[in-house]
């Protein structure tokens, strides 16, 4: 069931058609779907999700590109979409945010996180280079210290 209060946590599901009434939801804070079968692509339409703080689609079957709109979330402090099937440049607009969180590990994202992303806690970056020589901490297969070169 979607809940239409402030957060919708899914789960070990297969969800159809989520994005077409989640994005429709403004005042959303937090989006947690964590390996329940969602696929597809997400819409341009996350930039309307302005409430949203919290977006976290691990371990779906996500494909296309990262939406620049997500750029537009001005409350987004953690943005996870590890593990799916994205593709494409990691959308710049991304950086601007104050994230405290970002996990884009296990996808085929191309391009390069800036050094002043260093305000963000954690990075999960898998193969995306770092660039210069930033600092960032990672976990799991991701980067730690000044590893950024190493990618």
């Amino acid at each position: 069931q979607l809940s239409v209060g402030n957060d919708y946590t899914g789960g070990e599901n297969t969800i159809e058609g989520l994005f077409d009434v989640v994005v429709n939801m403004p005042t959303l804070e937090t989006f947690y779907c964590y390996s329940c079968g969602l696929a597809g692509t997400i819409p341009t339409e996350i930039g309307q999700m302005t409430g949203l703080r919290a977006f976290d689609l691990r371990l779906n079957l996500l494909t296309g590109s990262m939406p620049s709109e997500i750029g537009m979330l001005p409350n987004l402090v953690g943005f996870t979409v590890g593990d799916n099937a994205l593709s494409g440049p990691i959308p710049t607009e991304l950086f601007s945010l104050s994230l405290n969180f970002l996990d884009v590990y296990g996808n085929y994202l191309t391009g390069t996180i800036p050094c002043d992303a260093v305000g963000i806690a954690a990075i999960n970056c898998g193969d995306i280079e770092c660039d210069g020589s930033c600092c960032v901490q990672g976990f799991d297969d991701g980067v730690t210290g000044s590893q950024c070169d190493d990618l």
